[in-house]
């Protein structure tokens, strides 16, 4: 069975959020390698991220990322506590995200602890357009979206959001497979 097309949604570019260049070369991501889909938060603090805008704390995470020596911000895209798309990693380089999965996998991870904070209606909208998206252009089948904890020992995406990630292939599935 055929994909149905899935349009790229808006989303807000690494020059519109003040990203700096890689500080060191990237590896290539070759879409034909991708396997996978791992979601994630950030962990964040909540407070921070609310006192920030969503381009702010993709900056801040970007200097944070670089500051623990990573090349640039660990993930591919990211959505902000409002549903703003963001760019991250550019999809054609290795991320940083999810340990040995990096080299077969985009990283999409949504701003702040999820552990606490609640993952809203908007932001899980724009997260199954991005992975329905993602599905469509990388040809990967939705049951290939996974989350962070299911891959290593952690917390990650959070409660909140790992709550959630069924309802979440679902309706990317459906997106894809409308009839």
């Amino acid at each position: 069975m055929a994909k149905t097309y899935q349009p790229k949604p808006s989303m807000t570019t690494r020059s519109q959020w003040g990203a700096t260049a890689p500080s060191c070369t990237l590896p290539n991501l070759a879409k034909s390698s991708v396997t996978q889909i791992v979601v994630h938060h950030c962990a964040s603090n909540n407070t921070s991220v609310s006192n920030r805008t969503e381009n702010q704390h993709q900056k801040w995470l970007q200097d944070y990322f670089k500051s623990i020596n990573y090349c640039d911000l660990a993930y591919h895209f990211t959505i902000g506590k409002n549903g703003t798309i963001l760019e991250g990693n550019p999809s054609n380089k290795v991320g940083y995200h999810a340990g040995n999965a990096n080299s077969y996998s985009i990283g999409v991870s949504v701003h702040g602890n999820y552990e606490d904070r609640s993952f809203t209606a908007i932001q899980e909208s724009r997260l199954v357009n991005l992975l329905a998206w993602l599905c469509y252009d990388f040809n990967i089948e939705p049951s290939k979206i996974v989350g962070h904890k299911d891959i290593s020992a952690t917390l990650c995406p959070g409660k909140n959001v790992y709550s959630r990630m069924h309802a979440i292939r679902n309706a990317v599935f459906a997106k894809l497979y409308p009839d």
